[in-house]
């Protein structure tokens, strides 16, 4: 309970230009997690990690050009997609990542069957208007707040035909309506 604010803030600014900025922001919500679990089990009466909006890095990469680099092979979306040792639900949600044109995790988890539309010609689509939070456990409106349609591609209109058929039921215990 010794531990202070000007702690952590001398804390954090030793780290920042010696880690990159996301390591910063995850020690930060590491030591602030562990704190407010000490708060809880009344360990300390307050949390000393209350930094002012600036004093943590931005969410920038140390490396700006790695993400360019950071792309899966086709070979590996291949596997991905098709190796019966992944779980039949999680190749589902790679087929919806890879091939959904950009949908995020949040959106992907969020799709229900009403929001796909299978007409055969000349593709299905997909209404992406709301995505599911991690941290609130809650499904809100996606992060542009803008409803758009996404085409779905002939091989993820294979892979969702069958989960509608077999794995969705087998994972559910029920029909889809």
């Amino acid at each position: 309970d010794e531990v202070r604010p000007r702690h952590v803030k001398v804390l954090v600014r030793s780290l920042v230009g010696k880690r990159a900025p996301r390591t910063v922001r995850h020690v930060y919500g590491t030591l602030r997690t562990m704190f407010a679990d000490a708060v809880a089990d009344e360990l300390i009466v307050a949390n000393p990690c209350v930094l002012r909006r600036g004093d943590l890095p931005g969410k920038i990469d140390k490396d700006p050009t790695w993400r360019a680099s950071a792309v899966f092979t086709r070979d590996e979306v291949e596997v991905l997609l098709s190796d019966d040792r992944i779980p039949t639900d999680r190749r589902m949600l790679y087929g919806l990542i890879f091939l959904g044109g950009g949908l995020r995790f949040g959106e992907a988890a969020a799709l229900t069957w009403r929001t796909y539309d299978p007409p055969p010609e000349p593709l299905g689509q997909l209404l992406v208007a709301h995505s599911f939070s991690v941290h609130s456990r809650t499904v809100k409106a996606t992060k542009t707040e803008a409803p758009r349609l996404v085409p779905v591609h002939p091989l993820l209109a294979r892979l969702l035909a069958e989960w509608k058929l077999s794995g969705w039921p087998a994972m559910m215990g029920r029909l889809p309506t």
